[in-house]
């Protein structure tokens, strides 16, 4: 995975530091990371590994794609803000058992806390809308939209920022102004989220020799777990097991990976066996 740190994350790091707020500039920045982190893991769990990412002021830029599992982009969506509540929780915890903490702690509390809360708005690029698409039947309509609130949002709150110079000047609402028109204007395809099996493929080293092997696997075998085998210097084949332990399928290394396609990756090898080879065998599916 490789982080970028993108120009207005700079400037509101140093807007900060200008109005003497750089305990809570530490704050966003434990924020940010922590929220970024998160996605990782559960993108990790999930069977996926992040692409390019770039750290903007109130997260990460990251695109999501119409092969991705839903439930998958749903949980690697929330996990960004759901860990900033959780920190959020855990420093207002701190307070009751050590009130002297309070004055040290409030920055973080208050980072983490808007960091989640405006991750959930559904606006592209915002974590909400990688929520809204994953459950929209129309990809194409749900995207266009969700891009056309998070320009929207984002002028607004351009001209928020321009507004409150006559009142009390806020450059943070600009600069996050600007992040989400950036986001939701030029947002790259490359700041994605991708499929173990979309990587590059295993080539096996047929020069120094191969092993052959063959492993017997249970019904419910999750389908990640048997991918993380997978080795320039082995070749499996799997025999999939159903509850008597009796054999069901003999699955090669090919199509493990197209099981991976067309399931998440915590699926049980068994019922995506059922799936893929029960289409397979159909008459109209040979033709296709």
């Amino acid at each position: 995975m490789k982080v970028k740190i993108h120009p207005l994350f700079f400037v509101l790091a140093l807007y900060f530091v200008a109005i003497g707020r750089g305990i809570l500039l530490g704050g966003y920045l434990i924020a940010v990371l922590m929220h970024e982190v998160a996605h990782a893991r559960m993108a990790k769990w999930r069977g996926y590994a992040l692409g390019n990412i770039t750290i903007m002021p109130y997260g990460g830029v990251i695109d999501g794609g119409a092969c991705y599992d839903r439930a998958d982009n749903i949980w690697i969506a929330l996990a960004g803000p759901a860990i900033n509540l959780i920190l959020a929780m855990l420093v207002t915890a701190l307070w009751w058992l050590m009130p002297a903490s309070y004055n040290y702690t409030m920055d973080i509390c208050i980072a983490n806390l808007s960091l989640a809360l405006v991750n959930l708005l559904p606006a592209y690029p915002l974590d909400g809308s990688r929520i809204v698409y994953a459950l929209a039947r129309n990809k194409m309509r749900a995207i266009a939209v969700l891009r056309g609130i998070g320009i929207a949002l984002g002028v607004g709150m351009l001209a928020l920022c321009v507004v409150s110079i006559w009142y009390q000047f806020h450059l943070s609402i600009g600069i996050f102004g600007m992040f989400l028109v950036y986001g939701a204007w030029a947002g790259g395809e490359r700041n994605t989220y991708l499929h173990l099996t979309e990587r590059a493929p295993i080539v096996k080293d047929y020069e120094h020799g191969v092993r052959a092997c063959r492993l017997d696997v249970g019904w419910n075998t999750p389908l990640l777990r048997l991918v993380s085998r997978l080795n320039p210097q082995e070749r499996y084949e799997f025999t999939v097991l159903d509850e008597s332990l009796a054999p069901r399928y003999a699955v090669s290394e090919t199509q493990l990976q197209q099981l991976c396609v067309g399931h998440a990756l915590t699926d049980g090898i068994g019922v995506a066996c059922e799936s893929y080879f029960g289409q397979k065998s159909r008459p109209d599916a040979e033709n296709t």
